[in-house]
């Protein structure tokens, strides 16, 4: 149980990230 919850911590800290880095890239495309 401890295992599938830090799985579940890491996926959750993977997609927070992710969802950052694809604001930053649609800002810099964004840019002229």
């Amino acid at each position: 149980r401890h295992r599938r919850e830090a799985i579940d911590a890491v996926y959750t800290l993977l997609e927070r990230s992710a969802r950052q880095w694809a604001q930053a890239l649609n800002a810099e495309q964004g840019k002229p």
